[in-house]
């Protein structure tokens, strides 16, 4: 059929209004997805380990950050968008945490990780958010592999390699008899090797280098040989168990030398297993600093939500990993994850962990934070407390009977 002008006019104005009309309806669809992507809730993947022996770590990282996310949300959120903690309990089995960064990623689609509470967990983390891209902060896992070399994950606390130089700088500064003890894994071997290297800048040898098996019962042939040896002062590359089942050997034969370690003495197992055994000859390096204006709030908010005092530097760490990827994620201006990362590598955050003055920053080379300042901590009537300054200045009161 042949048509006229006037009829291919009108059907011309009737297309063009039907374009029209699909073309507003995407553009207001367009508005409407970019709307709800600007006030949906940012999703953030918290895994850790909550049952097991050392089941406190990730109880410890949880209440850290959804402490952070509460306050956050309480203000308003980041940008106007609150804050959505998707908790998960990894049980310090790396093929589960395998499983659960890839939920994460695949079917939860978070913006970012929040995870590793220990050292084989943090690597697969670390491996997982550096293949599929996705910023990973890391609270209080301290070897320095889970961070370096990577872009796309950053750790809160200091690593493994800095807490040793501090003790060993400590310990050749007060005493001549010095021994060397380690956890038989990859954290103790780790542990060991920074300590050793430490030590050939100093003038001191160390006079007994003894491996403890981990999780053993009886450290009666290693406590024997550390005695034989008069040890003064064990440098301790160990978790807490393990060094509270060698402080208890250590009393059963009248042997106490003074034990420092880092951080990863400060379970709250060290104390249930050690009791008084740990009481006042136990020093590990910590991050509370109990001066610190932003440690108080953060410790006051912290009894208030959880009815308990946060003693070791677990809990504030984990606060801060909230804390610094929350203001990244604010300076980023969206929750795109390379904008976020970007941001996450020029961070300066002033937390609540670490001395007074010290900041959280991710240097390109480590991605793990620099030096947040020494403090030593102890058993003092079976609590996790301050080392008196007198002490500290004279630490050779403490070595005990060799």
């Amino acid at each position: 059929m042949r048509t006229t002008p006037l009829v291919r006019a009108a059907t011309l104005r009737r297309h063009l209004a039907v374009v029209t009309a699909i073309a507003m309806l995407a553009f207001l669809g367009m508005g409407t997805a970019s709307q709800a992507q600007e006030t949906s809730p940012i999703r953030i993947g918290l895994a850790g380990g909550l049952t097991g022996s050392q089941s406190f770590l990730g109880q410890a990282q949880r209440e850290g950050v959804l402490l952070a996310a509460d306050q956050i949300n309480a203000k308003g959120g980041i940008n106007g968008r609150k804050i959505d903690i998707i908790s998960e309990d990894d049980q310090f089995d790396p093929s589960r945490a395998a499983a659960i960064a890839q939920r994460f990623i695949s079917q939860d689609h978070v913006d970012a990780i929040i995870a590793g509470t220990n050292t084989g967990t943090a690597l697969v983390y670390a491996k997982v958010c550096e293949a599929a891209k996705v910023p990973l902060v890391v609270s209080f896992a301290s070897d320095d592999r889970i961070t370096q070399g990577k872009q796309w994950s950053f750790a809160v606390d200091t690593g493994v390699r800095e807490d040793m130089e501090a003790i060993v700088a400590f310990a050749t500064q007060h005493f001549k008899r010095i021994a060397l003890t380690y956890d038989d894994d990859a954290y103790g071997q780790a542990a060991r090797d920074f300590t050793l290297t430490e030590l050939k800048s100093t003038p001191i040898t160390p006079i007994i280098v003894a491996s403890l098996p981990d999780g053993s019962l009886d450290y009666g042939p290693q406590v024997s040989r550390l005695q034989a040896a008069a040890a003064q002062v064990v440098l301790a590359g160990d978790g807490g168990s393990n060094v509270a089942q060698m402080a208890k050997n250590m009393v059963q034969i009248g042997y106490r030398p003074l034990v420092i370690g880092p951080a990863s003495l400060a379970f709250k197992s060290m104390i249930d297993i050690g009791g008084s055994a740990v009481d006042g000859k136990v020093w590990f390096t910590d991050t509370i600093d109990s001066s610190n204006p932003r440690f108080q709030s953060f410790a006051k908010a912290f009894a208030a939500k959880y009815h308990e005092t946060p003693e070791t530097g677990f809990e504030p760490l984990a606060y801060d990993s909230m804390g610094v990827l929350a203001k990244a994620i604010q300076q980023a201006g969206s929750t795109d994850k390379n904008a976020v990362q970007a941001a996450l590598s020029k961070t300066q955050y002033a937390g609540a962990s670490g001395k007074v003055g010290t900041e959280i920053s991710f240097p390109a080379s480590t991605h793990r934070r620099p030096g947040a300042g020494i403090t030593w901590r102890w058993v003092s009537q079976g609590k996790f407390a301050n080392v008196p300054s007198s002490l500290i200045a004279n630490p050779g009161t403490l070595a005990g009977k060799v």
